[in-house]
C-alpha cells in the first residue's frame, strides 16, 4: 500500500522562472459540483441527473512567507500556463513500510488557468507568522481544470527553512506594547463565471479588494487619549507598521537575525484605525483589547497595505 504526503508548491506561470515553495503545514482542496436530480411528478426516486455546475479551489498554509508573499504580492499572482505548466501542488509518495518512494512516482495537481490569491497572515506570541493562499480554478479551452500525474519526480527546493514571529509595531503613531496577536485579511474578491452553460467556469475576476489588519494584545491604554481614542485615528504608511522579526533557525540562544540584517518582513498601512474590544476578559484572565485598521488607497495613490520582504529595523 502507497500512500502521499503534501510537499510542496510550485509556481511556473508563464514569463516567469519555477518557484518551489516548502515549509508548507497543511492544505485542502474544495470541489463543488451542482448536480440537478430533481423528482418530476410522475416519480418517486430521481430518474435523470445533470451536473451542472463544478468548481475547484485549493488553499495551502505555511511558513515560507518571504517567498510566497513575494511571489503573490497583496493582490494575487495570475495563473497563466501557455508555454509554463502553471501551479502545481506536489505530493511525495511513501512505500509500504512508511520510506519515501524513489524515482518519478510522485503526484502532481496542475492548475493551468485561475489565480493564486492570499487570504489570510496570522501570528501569535511566540508562534511562527503563516501565510494562507488559495488557487482558484478556471478550465482553460484546451485542458482541464485540475491536470493529475502519478509520474512526477519531487522538485529541488533551493529555499532555506525559515520562520518570523511578532516584532515591534505601531498604529496611528502610537507604539503597540503588549500586544500578543496579528493578523491581516487580505480581503479579495475572487468571482469565476461561465457562459453557454458550461459546466466549468472558463473567466475569473479578482474584482476588489479591502484588506484588514488586526492587532489584539493586553494593554488597557491602546484605548485612551493618548492610545487609540473612540473617535479612532488615521493610519498612514508614515506612522503605521509591523515588523515580523525572523527567526535565527540554528537554535542560537538570541533567538533572531539581527536586526540590521535585510531578512525581516515589514509592513506600512493607511486607513481608520479603531478600537474594536476596549476590554475584554474572564475570570482570572488578563482583559484582552484589539485594534483595526480597515485599510485603503491613500490619497497619493498607494496600495493599502505596503509589504518589504527585505526589511531592517
Amino acid at each position: 500500500m502507497t500512500t502521499y504526503k503534501l510537499h510542496s508548491l510550485t509556481s511556473h506561470v508563464d514569463a516567469a522562472a519555477a518557484v518551489h515553495i516548502p515549509d508548507l503545514m497543511s492544505g485542502g482542496d474544495s470541489l463543488e459540483f451542482d448536480i440537478d436530480r430533481e423528482v418530476t411528478a410522475n416519480e418517486f426516486f430521481p430518474s435523470h441527473a445533470s451536473v451542472t455546475e463544478a468548481r475547484m479551489s485549493r488553499t495551502l498554509e505555511g511558513y515560507a512567507l518571504a517567498s510566497l508573499l513575494d511571489l503573490v504580492g497583496l493582490s494575487g499572482l495570475a495563473i497563466t500556463s501557455t508555454l509554463n505548466p502553471g501551479v502545481l501542488f506536489t505530493f511525495q509518495q511513501f512505500d509500504t513500510l512508511g520510506q519515501a518512494a524513489a524515482g518519478s512516482v510522485h503526484r502532481t495537481l496542475t492548475i493551468k488557468s485561475g489565480w493564486l490569491i492570499p487570504r489570510t497572515l496570522t501570528v501569535d506570541h511566540r508562534g511562527h507568522a503563516a501565510l494562507t493562499v488559495e488557487a482558484v480554478a478556471i478550465k482553460p479551452a484546451a485542458s482541464d481544470a485540475v491536470v493529475i500525474s502519478d509520474v512526477a519526480a519531487l522538485p529541488t527546493i533551493a529555499i532555506a527553512p525559515a520562520r518570523w514571529t511578532l516584532g515591534p509595531a505601531s498604529v496611528a503613531g502610537y507604539t503597540l506594547n503588549q500586544y500578543r496577536n496579528f493578523e491581516i485579511d487580505f480581503g479579495l474578491t475572487v468571482t469565476p463565471a461561465g457562459v453557454e452553460s458550461d459546466i466549468w467556469d472558463g473567466h475569473i475576476e479578482v474584482r476588489s479588494q479591502a484588506p484588514t489588519i488586526t492587532f489584539t494584545g493586553i494593554a488597557p491604554a491602546w484605548f485612551s487619549a493618548t492610545g487609540i481614542p473612540l473617535a479612532g485615528k488615521v493610519a498612514t504608511h508614515a506612522n503605521t507598521s509591523l515588523v515580523l522579526r525572523k527567526r535565527d533557525g540554528t537554535g542560537a540562544n538570541s533567538g533572531f537575525v539581527s536586526n540590521a540584517t535585510a531578512e525581516h518582513i515589514k509592513f506600512t498601512a493607511a486607513g481608520p484605525a479603531t478600537v474594536r474590544q476596549a476590554a475584554s476578559g474572564s475570570a482570572q484572565q488578563a482583559t484582552e483589547h484589539s485594534i483595526v485598521v480597515e485599510c485603503m488607497k491613500d490619497s497619493a495613490g498607494n496600495s493599502p497595505i505596503v509589504i518589504d520582504t527585505t526589511a531592517t529595523y
